[in-house]
């Protein structure tokens, strides 16, 4: 038997749920990622690693971020005996990936596989007005962006109205039957209507100015 040491640290290697390490192997891992959900945290695995995906003990301090705008992703903290776990909350659901850099800038940094994240349950309706940009994930501006229109008295306009999760993510899967209603007390009456595939638009006439 030969004993094979591992070479000089080189890089950092991530892993996400569903991802197990394959030292020696062309990238270093095996296995498919996970897909997770808006709001649910997660554990990642961050090694430092030679030229060949072996893990080297090592203990550089590392950053973790990921490219959803809404995250919480942890604080910088160094690896023990080359490795590490940190906890990650996707809030956006969208496609994400994770960074993970040298704070120092000495050993080479990398980006994990696409992460997949799905809506939470649905928990909430949310009304998005002419001039206003649905941005899922922004829980501090309720999902949305930009500011309204105004409107002129006896035209047209039309909302979208979505069922959301407690993140403002919008759920397809939800159904429910909605009910507009203005203080505007001359305004064109508003049926109540289903959402299909978690949202609809639907045409409001205001009448009095103000």
């Amino acid at each position: 038997d030969i004993t094979v040491q591992p070479n000089n640290p080189t890089r950092l290697r991530v892993l996400v749920p569903g991802e197990e390490p394959l030292p020696g192997s062309t990238v270093g891992k095996t296995g498919t990622a996970q897909e997770q959900t808006a709001g649910n945290s997660f554990n990642i695995t961050v090694d430092l690693v030679d030229n060949y995906w072996n893990l080297v003990s090592s203990n550089p301090i590392v950053s973790v971020t990921t490219t959803d705008p809404y995250d919480t992703h942890p604080l910088d903290a160094q690896l023990v005996n080359g490795t590490r776990d940190f906890s990650i909350t996707l809030v956006r659901a969208s496609t994400a990936t994770i960074k993970v850099e040298d704070v120092d800038g000495v050993f080479a940094s990398t980006t994990s596989a696409v992460i997949t994240t799905n809506p939470n349950i649905a928990t909430k309706l949310q009304v998005i007005l002419p001039g206003e940009t649905y941005d899922p994930g922004n829980y501090t501006q309720e999902g949305k962006v930009n500011t309204p229109d105004n409107q002129v008295a006896g035209s047209t306009f039309t909302v979208t109205v979505n069922a959301v999760d407690d993140w403002w993510n919008r759920n397809n899967g939800a159904t429910p039957v909605v009910t507009l209603y203005t203080d505007d007390p001359y305004a064109d009456p508003i049926p109540s209507q289903s959402l299909v595939g978690g949202t609809r638009d639907i045409d409001i006439v205001l009448k009095t100015a103000g």
